[in-house]
């Protein structure tokens, strides 16, 4: 046994070292590994910012060390010292943003010095060693549980008997001190959200010690209940502390496979099994506030030198019911299956904007250094008369990042003369990614095809296709609401960018509009289903935009993508050619953040990075991801609808890029790893 201790005290140092040198090796890497625990807890915050006492806290740095390193990371400008949040007195450390895209130099080291540590390794033999360790943290963690019921207890009580303020300083405590326990986590969200429920419980108290001295994982516990485990709250009812009505449960509590894979006898078990390990994970009917990386559904599919190897549906259409205060979980919600519709919001700007592009360039009816005027005449006000539609595409013109136009449009033409009076406000050739250029772009073709924008990309590249899926607007096409999932209730979000009172904590600097913020009452006060989130999209533009307001189906953007990797054909269909493909995935522009702009496709993105170098795609704001790589011939579409989770205290919404990050890994450890 004490040989034992040797060999691990050897392999933390060896670790150690082997991640310094891989980090000495990346060129976009500026700080070393000691440093990096620092930074880690500042890229796991919220907020971006944490006291020297959190820091303290959670790295076990010593006060003299941790003020060496601080100094030193702000003379490095990734981070300076400077208030936070809404204590303006304290000084918090606050990322800068260059320390901010550090964060993906630290996961594409990690990613490397694992495939280093689990050479040589089978799957069975990573998870079984992987299950070991997690036994000895369990260990561990035992001798470490203190104060968990006492405060437990207390917070139920002062909840119970209506002297919520005081419940809520007890939970508070349990917040901060088991913040890295998940499972301690989804106790406070059940003692917030079913209170009433817990209090009629016998068990509840046993249960409450069980989970805070073992930290069993919620899934082992949710088995040992299943058979009696109804449909009320899951979690609740997994946990065993409440009699629950006779109604159906889903297999899991927190994640529903409803669409098992048809057309995928021939894929690898390997890889089905590994991308279910990740959708289980990260699907689940639980509120953002309380578990940040969740979305209620999920569609996933995989293709590899054009066959689908891997098609599933995952979870629910609609988890929450936001119209109720506080918001309810539905209590049968529909599931997500292959034909359900999400809605893309910016992936329309490479699977409708870019593809119309791509074709008109292809048939020569436009070219890249084409000045916008030539189509729009007008639009050469105020400085914008030099403007490309290659610098529209690749978010280089130089025009306003966004504006909220729906406070002065409620259509096309409308939303079309506001930006041809816009004033540059960036220089052009300085990357700043803009929907205004794509709102652009789309009365662009409109002009040069003589259609409208949605008939057009739907007449030119879907029906060819055969992607009856994916459209604009899709109720009023015909699309019945079930088979579409839900988005957010209202837009809760864009009205916090708008409003000043938030300002500058989140949000614009919308002095200038204050008048029309006030006048304007088109909000949506009901669920978005079938409705494009985007606001921009749906008040001033009719539905249909540039930037956002597709709707699709992982399978039909799957054929999409399969083209590009074709380059440009399907059959008897040529959208567009190689030359073309070159000319659009050529490199316009590389960020601080290390990610490259081309002509509409986004490279080396955070989340693309772990399925191969040559990666490119693009992500929405509603937790949607397109991957492919060219070279390799893959395509991997991840769909979800993270805002049905509602949002977090910060006014965001759930970061699901780490989910669609772990698919790639996954399809990467299958088809392109050494085996």
């Amino acid at each position: 046994m004490k040989d034992s201790h040797l060999v691990a005290h050897h392999i933390r140092l060896l670790n150690g070292r082997i991640f310094q040198k891989l980090l000495s090796q990346d060129p976009e890497a500026l700080y070393r590994s000691k440093q990096g625990k620092i930074l880690a807890v500042l890229w796991n915050s919220e907020t971006g910012c944490a006291t020297a006492t959190d820091i303290a806290l959670a790295t076990g740095l010593t006060n003299n060390t941790l003020t060496t390193m601080i100094k030193k990371l702000e003379e490095q400008n990734l981070v300076t010292i400077s208030p936070c949040g809404i204590d303006k007195r304290k000084k918090y450390v606050v990322l800068t943003e260059l320390g901010s895209s550090q964060k993906e130099v630290g996961y594409r080291v990690s990613q490397k010095l694992d495939a280093i540590f689990y050479k040589g390794f089978t799957e069975e033999e990573i998870r079984q060693f992987e299950s070991y360790q997690e036994r000895i943290l369990e260990n561990l963690k035992e001798k470490d549980i203190t104060d968990f019921e006492s405060w437990s207890m207390s917070g139920f009580y002062y909840y119970q008997i209506g002297e919520k303020k005081k419940a809520q300083e007890y939970f508070d405590k349990i917040k901060e001190k088991y913040k890295d326990r998940p499972a301690v986590y989804k106790l406070i969200e059940i003692a917030l959200t079913d209170i009433d429920l817990l209090s009629k419980s016998k068990k509840f108290s046993d249960t409450v010690e069980d989970l805070a001295i073992n930290e069993k994982d919620l899934e082992e516990i949710e088995k040992n209940f299943k058979k009696q485990v109804l449909m009320i709250s899951s979690v609740v009812c997994a946990l065993g502390l409440v009699g629950c009505s006779n109604k159906a449960v889903p297999q899991s509590s927190e994640t529903t496979v409803v669409a098992e894979n048809k057309e995928n006898n021939e894929s690898s078990k390997a890889l089905e099994k590994a991308i279910d390990a990740v959708a289980f994970s990260y699907v689940k009917s639980q509120l953002a506030e309380t578990n940040p990386k969740a979305t209620p559904g999920a569609q996933i599919v995989v293709l590899k030198d054009g066959k689908i190897v891997f098609k599933k549906s995952y979870g629910t259409i609609q988890a929450f019911d936001f119209s109720k205060n506080p918001a309810e979980k539905i209590e049968n919600p529909s599931a997500v299956t292959d034909d359900t519709l999400f809605d893309l919001a910016s992936v329309t700007k490479i699977s409708a904007t870019t593809q119309v592009f791509m074709h008109l360039v292809y048939e020569g009816k436009v070219k890249l250094d084409d000045k916008v005027t030539k189509y729009l005449p007008e639009f050469g006000k105020n400085g914008k008369e030099d403007v490309t539609i290659g610098q529209l595409l690749s978010h280089t013109s130089g025009l306003p990042q966004w504006k909220a136009i729906y406070l002065y449009s409620n259509n096309r033409q409308d939303t079309l003369k506001y930006i041809e009076n816009q004033k540059l406000e960036f220089k052009p050739g300085e990357y700043k990614y803009s929907d205004l250029g794509y709102m652009t772009l789309a009365f662009i073709a409109e002009k040069i095809t003589g259609e409208a924008f949605d008939k057009y990309v739907a007449k030119t590249i879907y029906e060819p296709l055969e992607m009856k899926n994916t459209m604009f607007n899709p109720t009023k096409n015909g699309v019945d609401k079930s088979k579409i999932a839900v988005t957010s209730y209202g837009n809760p979000f864009e009205k916090m960018m708008i409003d000043e009172v938030n300002f500058p904590k989140f949000g614009y600097d919308m002095t200038a509009d204050k008048e029309a913020f006030e006048k304007f009452n088109g909000w949506r006060n009901y669920e978005l289903q079938g409705e494009v989130n985007d606001g921009n999209a749906f008040m001033a533009n009719e539905g249909y935009a540039g930037h956002a307001g597709l709707f699709s189906t992982a399978t039909d953007l799957s054929t999409l993508y399969q083209v590009l990797v074709d380059k440009g054909k399907r059959g008897d269909t040529v959208l567009y050619d190689e030359k073309t493909v070159e000319l659009f995935l050529q490199d316009v522009f590389k960020t601080k953040s290390g990610s490259i702009q081309s002509y509409g496709y986004l490279k080396n993105a955070g989340w693309m990075q772990s399925l191969a170098e040559d990666a490119i795609g693009h992500n929405g704001f509603t937790g949607t991801y397109v991957t492919i790589s060219p070279k390799n011939k893959i395509v991997v579409i991840v769909l979800t609808n993270k805002m049905n989770n509602g949002q977090q205290k910060s006014g965001n919404y759930s970061n699901t890029h780490d989910f669609a990050s772990a698919v790639n890994y996954a399809v990467h450890n299958e088809f392109l790893s050494e085996k």
